[in-house]
């Protein structure tokens, strides 16, 4: 933070023009720090008024050290993690407290997630979790300072915590080379998702100190003691006879890599590549910068909002449970495959799709951003694409992590030959599926095909796209022709679970009612069709409507926790054409 006192001097000048307008028109009031015994408070709006009508001909006033001191401490740590590189150099370029303090009024509140309340949710969750860093992480630093306290302040709780406080005797898994050997103090944190980074991140912190002074590890085989000690904690191929020249192995301990890679060869383990030294080294780079957006003119047309109409885009989403405060939502894009340009060569007519998107809060926070590049396809023969391929569309699938509420989603599409660009926008509403006390159901997802997926992790590009243990065709527009399938899904939440089986006992009854029908409905059970899957229940589902005419419908489901006694409804529009 060198050169932080010459940037805080006071120096004669205008206020920033956007601060100047801004200060007009925003609420002034007094800002706590949690953690700290320093008070903000805001000038009245009629000394703003006085100091800006006089701005011009006063120097600004000279801030007082202890305030210097005070913005100092926010910068370097309050903040440290959360704030952006653009809004750090905005905050070092500010010349009076009064800027300064309204600087840290709107960054607090661009990050709020619900500015209709009175309580800043982001902020006191920030400050709760640097107070946790401090308590629980402290070791002859701050407990903020260390890695462990920087990972949970930026991200939060792991979903799993694996704790080996003294070490000792360990048995590596078959990723780490099998064999025993005795550890260092370790921790491994394991997140489900973390945005901007991927799945199933996995991260070791180990104490080589024994002070409870835990460093982020890139390598397998830093918490090992016997690391180094020749002929002792081998993996199971340095135990193998006539094994690699004793050289060989010294120095590929010494690297850190020991027998990670060439065990393969011996069949005693598939290495998996997140566990690979160069894999996490590159996640623990990822964890200390936001990911890059690549197609930044493309984001620069969604954030001045022109309106492109060359490629009609249409978007779907729906959500389900991914912890108790983020939901996933599935986000399927749909371009007529009509209005692309497909170039030929030979039986192949292929092209390639560039996709910005991002989803604001509706008051303009930010919460998440994405871009890529995705190529389209098809075997053809040389008389061009036939009319089912041309009539039919272009989908792609993001899985988008967001907090319950209300928010924009803007995406623009570019076709890389022709240049030809699309943007939509349109509102969704995340729902709060939490844990809780009560039975609850996801949104219904309609879809034209429901099947089974070879695998769990079917291509998200394509007609198909993975749901869980299913591969899905989504129904874009709801509408569906007699001869069809209507093809449904959703998650059952928080029910109860039978101590003496550890199972759950639920009824799944389903009923299709024509709008404005008044009749009772008639509930068909299709309990048997449910699939158990960790801490939920799935229900995919597939119903002929031969037997229904044309007309707007609606399928209604009724889930019964019969250990309980509660029940949970959800429903979904349709039409039959």
């Amino acid at each position: 933070m060198q050169g932080l006192s010459d940037d805080f001097a006071c120096i004669s000048g205008q206020l920033l023009p956007s601060i100047l307008a801004s200060s007009f028109v925003t609420r002034h009031s007094s800002l706590v720090i949690c953690n700290s015994s320093f008070v903000i408070r805001h000038s009245s709006f009629l000394l703003i008024a006085l100091a800006l009508a006089t701005s011009a001909l006063l120097p600004a006033q000279q801030s007082k050290p202890e305030n210097q001191s005070h913005y100092r401490k926010w910068l370097e740590q309050d903040v440290v993690y959360v704030i952006t590189p653009e809004e750090r150099d905005v905050f070092l370029k500010l010349t009076t407290d009064e800027e300064r303090e309204h600087f840290i009024e709107q960054f607090w509140a661009r990050r709020d997630p619900d500015p209709a309340t009175t309580a800043n949710e982001f902020k006191e969750e920030h400050y709760r979790r640097i107070q946790y860093a401090n308590e629980r992480f402290h070791a002859g630093i701050p407990g903020w300072r260390t890695d462990r306290g920087r990972i949970y302040i930026v991200y939060g709780p792991p979903d799993r915590i694996e704790s080996h406080p003294v070490g000792g005797q360990y048995l590596r898994p078959a990723q780490e080379g099998g064999g025993q050997t005795s550890t260092y103090p370790f921790e491994r944190w394991e997140y489900r998702h973390i945005d901007g980074i991927g799945d199933d991140v996995e991260l070791e912190f180990v104490d080589l100190s024994g002070g409870n002074l835990y460093k982020l590890a890139t390598n397998p085989f830093e918490k090992d003691e016997l690391r180094y000690v020749p002929g002792m904690g081998l993996t199971d191929r340095e135990r193998l006879p006539g094994g690699d020249d004793p050289e060989d192995l010294r120095r590929s301990r010494v690297l850190g890599l020991r027998d990670a890679g060439s065990a393969k060869r011996m069949g005693i383990y598939g290495e998996q590549a997140k566990y690979s030294p160069f894999a996490r080294s590159e996640l623990a780079a990822n964890l200390s910068r936001p990911p890059a957006i690549r197609f930044k003119d493309l984001q620069e047309r969604v954030t001045a909002r022109v309106a492109f109409d060359a490629i009609p885009v249409d978007l779907y989403y729906h959500c389900v449970r991914l912890s108790d405060s983020k939901v996933l939502v599935p986000l399927v894009m749909s371009v007529s495959n009509g209005l692309l340009t497909f170039q030929q060569e030979g039986d192949l007519a292929a092209n390639r799709l560039q996709i910005y998107g991002r989803a604001t809060s509706l008051t303009g926070r930010l919460a998440y951003e994405f871009d890529e590049e995705i190529g389209v396809s098809y075997t053809v023969p040389a008389a061009g694409l036939p009319s089912d391929i041309r009539e039919g569309r272009t989908l792609y699938r993001r899985a988008l992590v967001l907090e319950p509420g209300a928010y924009k989603l803007d995406i623009a599409v570019r076709e890389v030959f022709s240049g030809k660009t699309g943007i939509s926008t349109r509102g969704i509403s995340v729902p709060n599926l939490a844990r809780g006390s009560r039975l609850q159901l996801s949104p219904v997802v309609l879809a034209g095909d429901l099947q089974p997926a070879r695998t769990r992790s079917e291509s998200l590009i394509g007609q198909d796209a993975a749901m869980g243990p299913f591969k899905m065709r989504p129904n874009l527009r709801g509408s569906y022709g007699r001869d069809d399938y209507l093809a449904v899904y959703f998650e059952v939440y928080d029910y109860a679970v039978d101590p003496s089986t550890n199972a759950a006992s639920l009824s799944v009854e389903y009923a299709i009612v024509a709008k404005g029908d008044a009749r009772r409905p008639v509930f068909r059970d299709v309990t048997r069709a449910v699939v158990a899957d960790a801490d939920r229940v799935l229900v995919p589902r597939q119903i002929a409507l031969s037997a229904y005419n044309p007309g707007e419908y609606e399928i209604r489901f009724r889930v019964t926790d019969k250990i309980s006694g509660q029940v949970a409804t959800q429903s979904a529009s349709f039409r039959i054409q």
